[in-house]
């Protein structure tokens, strides 16, 4: 594999300047050089089998477990040698095993080389075969092995391109560039240009699906589209700073800090974009903050930021003006993301949890609304009205589960849902009123007039038969409003069925007493 070379010179200083040698063990040294000699000469296994001896000879000395790690390593077997060169280290003297770890960096290239020539050999057999998938991924696995391989590297990114893999294509030419061998230079910029409209074209897909998350404060998407971002093309500096942003909102301030530092070093220099954005509020007390801005704008900078930062309370009540603003002109989703960025700084708001949860229900947010609702039960909400004044929720809120922790947070009494229903009910909410009458029902299993006003608004909606059990109900808990059955028009529907006459005679007979 190789003769006596600049990387393997210091073995044989190593072997002889080694500790004292023992008188008992002569033998030992006399195996130790011969197999040194033979292993000079490239006769590598008369050299193994020498070197093996010595290690039998005195397994307590390192010399010979060394020797062998390097016949090893010069036939190819660097995993076998590993375990060697470990034993040597471990019987070593302190002041000898600095010089073995360049050893064993080279068992480890040496190692990487090798499973890289299979991965690159099971590539262009996929490929040969069709199998652009697994062509790719071999490829790509034999560059990560061999980084600064250029002739791998251009076979990578022509499988990548084929597989139309350009976050992957990117990352092998970011690696590429961080070779330190000058020759590649030339080839490696003509790589790079010939998948440069490739990658842009790409880059300005990606940059326009982030830059859209972040006007929805959709925060997670966003970051991660332009981590990606980031990766086609870390020298654009505007990926990093809206990027900044993201991580400020989603409470990973260390990160938001790093990324927007990258946005300056990148040429992103307008200071009011630090100094002065609101979604970075939560950055402007911390100290690697103003030392950025300290560094990159001057200690005016830093100063003005911190005169500039609100308490969490300011910056709430700010986005809750911004999140009814959003709702005003019917865009909850982003008010429902504004309320979210609220509660990441005042998790115990029972008010403004249950506005998320309203906003959620209003921009069809089906999944969210369970658990902001059961966190504002939580949280002691109690204003029925704003319960029930939103259509959207009722169907979360007559879960029966729901229901019960509801009456536990409430407490018990009447609570005046009679005129909470006529007031659905007029304005033609049906379900919001029948949604009221539940709950009044529940606090008051025996109600007559609450069982009336459901059959009611049951028969206005064409639910003939529970109209009718409800209309049987009220009778049998002692209705007695004659007049109010027969003139309220919703019941004519009902007239020609038997329940209902039994239902009147129940009430007539309810009257008179």
């Amino acid at each position: 594999m190789q003769s006596t070379n600049e990387p393997t010179r210091w073995l044989l200083t190593l072997l002889a300047t080694g500790a004292p040698l023992l008188a008992q063990a002569a033998n030992y040294d006399e195996l130790v050089a011969q197999a040194e000699n033979l292993r000079r000469e490239q006769k590598l296994d008369a050299a193994f089998a020498l070197a093996s001896k010595a290690c039998q000879s005195d397994p307590k000395r390192y010399e010979g477990f060394l020797l062998v790690s390097l016949v090893l390593y010069e036939r190819g077997a660097e995993a076998e040698a590993g375990g060697y060169l470990a034993r040597a280290h471990e019987l070593a003297p302190p002041e000898q095993r600095a010089g073995m770890e360049q050893l064993r960096n080279l068992l480890d290239e040496g190692a990487d080389r090798r499973k890289a020539a299979t991965h690159l050999q099971t590539g262009r057999d996929a490929r040969a075969a069709g199998l652009h998938a697994k062509a790719a991924a071999e490829l790509l696995a034999a560059h990560r092995l061999q980084p600064f391989d250029v002739a791998i590297a251009r076979e990578a990114v022509a499988e990548l391109s084929v597989r139309e893999q350009w976050f992957e294509l990117a990352q092998v030419l970011r690696r590429l560039e961080q070779t330190p061998r000058l020759q590649d230079r030339a080839a490696i910029t003509e790589l790079a240009e010939t998948a440069a409209p490739l990658l842009q074209r790409e880059y300005d897909q990606v940059m326009t699906a982030a830059e859209a998350a972040v006007k929805a404060l959709d925060w997670e998407q966003a970051a991660a589209g332009l981590t990606r971002a980031v990766v086609f093309d870390p020298r654009q500096a505007r990926p990093h700073y809206l990027r900044g942003l993201c991580l400020t909102r989603l409470g990973d301030l260390d990160g938001a800090v790093a990324a927007l530092a990258d946005a300056i070093a990148n040429g992103h220099y307008a200071q009011a974009d630090y100094a002065d954005a609101f979604e970075l509020n939560r950055l402007r007390n911390l100290p690697a903050f103003q030392k950025l801005l300290a560094d990159a704008f001057g200690q005016d900078a830093a100063k003005s930021a911190r005169e500039h930062f609100v308490t969490a309370e300011v910056e709430v009540t700010r986005l809750q003006e911004d999140a009814r603003l959003y709702a005003t002109g019917k865009d909850f989703a982003r008010a429902f993301a504004r309320l979210r960025d609220g509660l990441q700084m005042l998790p115990g708001d029972p008010s403004l949890t249950f506005e998320q949860a309203r906003m959620a229900a209003l921009a069809g947010n089906r999944d969210a609304v369970p658990a902001l609702l059961d966190r504002c039960l939580e949280l002691g909400f109690a204003d029925q009205d704003r319960w029930f004044g939103t259509p959207a929720l009722h169907p979360f809120l007559v879960q029966a589960d729901r229901l019960e922790s509801a009456y536990r947070a409430w407490g018990p009494g009447d609570k005046g849902f009679g005129g909470r229903s006529d007031a659905h009910y007029l304005r033609g909410d049906n379900d919001g009123a029948l949604t009221v009458l539940r709950y009044d029902e529940r606090w008051n299993p025996q109600s007559a007039t609450c069982a009336m006003r459901q059959a009611r608004i049951l028969a206005k909606t064409g639910n003939r038969s529970a109209a009718l059990e409800r209309l049987e109900a009220a009778g049998k808990r002692g209705f007695a409003d004659l007049d109010f059955v027969i003139n309220s028009p919703e019941f004519s529907p009902l007239r020609d069925a038997g329940a209902y006459k039994q239902a009147l005679l129940q009430i007539a007979r309810n009257k008179e007493k």
